[in-house]
């Protein structure tokens, strides 16, 4: 072999091989039961917000359509077990906002004069979101939990060190089937990573990243008052930037997170969302069993009775007089 094709040949052999071995990670110099209580012990150490409100910049793929729309300006107000409410806007304009109580929700298409109704389950949310999860699930999400509404076992399973991710994955069986992975930094604690397969194939993702400590923000009632120095402030771990990906519909939402308001108060009626007169509306319904009627109201109290038997029922809120 020539001399200098030799070369190549070693230094090509030399990137391979350290391109293989750039995503193995090597586990931690401890045994996995020491892993388990360490990992368990931090988290169980967080404390958990009831409110939270974040505002993110989005940055939104669709390959199935390849269209991507970067930048826009994202806030989500969330309150336990399983109140959203989940506004997309750009240059200080609302084009969508959705709210969900749980059970049903609401979205309002300011741009074509649509509101979009139904029962709150993940197939109709993931309609509208980059997700396939429960309201309830969403939250835990955002207060960095993992999905546990579909969970089918009680017991906490064994944590196993993934060389590929870097981090200890917790395999869970869901009750539709699926098999949820999620995975812990040791020794944060922090869920780096979750997925939900169906017979080994990805249908959903999520990724986290740029971890940071985060304190409720102290009452401006009580500001001047001297700290209690007695118990350390309580804090939780979230992340700054968050991927979520829906892999059968090729579509990615990456979240990069300005702030996070944690225990802040909302008012009853951030969590109501009626359609404006004029307003065409769109059941969405993807539960055979027979359902009552859904009622809102439009901004005059007339009320507007959907029959929530087809997927695609449409009516229009009556203008006011």
């Amino acid at each position: 072999m020539h001399t200098l094709t030799r070369a190549c040949f070693w230094l090509i052999l030399i990137i391979a091989l350290s391109t293989g071995c750039a995503s193995f990670h090597k586990e931690p110099a401890v045994t996995p039961t020491q892993a388990q209580q360490t990992i368990l012990q931090s988290r169980s150490q967080a404390y958990s917000p009831d409110t939270l409100r974040l505002t993110a910049k989005v940055d939104y793929y669709d390959g199935s359509q390849n269209k991507r729309v970067v930048g826009r300006d994202f806030i989500i107000s969330a309150q336990a077990p399983a109140s959203l409410r989940v506004t997309l806007s750009s240059f200080d304009k609302a084009l969508s906002t959705l709210v969900t109580n749980g059970n049903t929700f609401g979205l309002l298409d300011a741009m074509n004069d649509v509101f979009v109704t139904g029962r709150a389950t993940p197939s109709n949310l993931a309609q509208l979101l980059p997700l396939y999860l429960s309201a309830h699930d969403i939250f835990r999400v955002l207060t960095a939990q993992y999905p546990d509404e579909n969970v089918s076992e009680n017991a906490q399973p064994d944590l196993v060190w993934d060389a590929n991710v870097g981090a200890y994955k917790m395999t869970l069986n869901l009750k539709d089937g699926r098999t949820e992975h999620v995975y812990f930094a040791y020794p944060s604690g922090d869920i780096v990573k979750m997925t939900i397969s169906r017979d080994d194939e990805i249908q959903y993702e999520y990724t986290a990243e740029d971890f940071a400590s985060y304190s409720p923000e102290q009452d401006e009632d009580f500001a001047d008052e001297e700290p209690d120095l007695s118990s350390p402030a309580p804090t939780i771990r979230l992340p700054k930037t968050v991927l979520f990906k829906l892999k059968p519909e090729k579509t990615d939402v990456r979240l990069r997170i300005d702030q996070y308001t944690l225990d802040c108060d909302f008012a009853p009626q951030v969590f109501d969302l009626f359609p404006p007169p004029g307003t065409r509306i769109v059941v969405l319904h993807d539960d055979p069993i027979p359902v009552a009627p859904i009622s809102t109201s439009d901004n005059t109290g007339n009320a507007v009775e959907n029959d929530n038997h087809n997927a695609d029922n449409e009516q229009t809120v009556p203008e006011a007089d």
